[in-house]
C-alpha cells in the first residue's frame, strides 16, 4: 500500500509541475511521465499499473489512458556471481587461524553475512543485544527500518562467542574497530 502511495504522489507531482489536471490525463502524458522516470522498465510498468488502478477507481476504466501499454524487459536479470561453499568456509577459517581480533571480528562479518544472509547495513546497525545464542536468531533492522528475525549457524554461534569474549563487548554496537597503538 506505502508503494501504491508514493507512485500516485509522484504522478500528481508530475501533473502539478506540467500544470496539468487528472482529468486531462491521456496516454501521451502518462507515456511521456514514465519517460521522465529514471528506472527500470519493470519499475516504470508498476508505476503504470499503479496509475490504471487509479484511473479504475475513480470510474474511467473505458477511457483508462494506461490500458494499450505494453512494456518490454530490459535484459533477463542475472543472479550475482557469489563464492563457492567451500571457497567461503575456507576463508572464514583462515580468517580464525589467524587468532587475533581483528580476524575473529572478520569471521565473524563473513559468517552473518554468508550464513544468515545480512545485508552490509544490517551489519553495521547490529547491537550485541541483538543476537540470541539461546534461540539461534539475530534481530535485524532491515529495509525500510523494518525488523526482522535471521536464523543463525552454528558455526556463528561459535565465533560470535569467541568474539564477544576477545572484545570483551557485552553491549552496544556490534562491530567496532580497534586501532593499533
Amino acid at each position: 500500500f506505502a508503494r501504491k502511495s508514493w507512485q500516485i504522489k509522484y504522478f500528481f507531482q508530475y501533473l502539478s509541475e506540467n500544470k496539468l489536471n487528472y482529468r486531462q490525463v491521456t496516454k501521451a502524458v502518462v507515456e511521456r511521465y514514465l519517460h521522465s522516470l529514471d528506472c527500470s522498465n519493470l519499475v516504470k510498468e508498476q508505476h503504470c499499473v499503479v496509475i490504471g488502478q487509479f484511473f479504475d477507481f475513480i470510474g474511467k476504466k473505458k477511457n483508462n489512458p494506461t490500458k494499450e501499454f505494453v512494456f518490454l524487459r530490459n535484459h533477463k536479470l542475472k543472479l550475482p556471481d557469489v563464492l563457492p561453499q567451500k571457497t567461503i568456509i575456507q576463508r572464514i577459517q583462515s580468517c580464525l587461524a589467524l587468532n587475533t581480533e581483528i580476524s575473529v571480528r572478520n569471521a565473524l562479518i563473513a559468517e552473518l553475512a554468508y550464513g544468515s544472509g545480512l545485508r552490509l547495513a544490517e551489519l553495521h546497525k547490529l547491537n550485541v543485544d541483538d543476537i540470541n545464542t539461546e534461540k539461534r536468531v539475530v534481530h535485524v533492522l532491515g529495509k525500510g527500518n523494518k525488523e526482522r528475525v535471521v536464523p543463525l549457524t552454528s558455526s556463528s554461534i561459535t565465533v560470535f562467542l569467541e568474539y564477544l569474549q576477545r572484545w570483551r563487548r557485552f553491549s552496544g554496537p556490534f562491530f567496532i574497530s580497534k586501532i593499533s597503538e
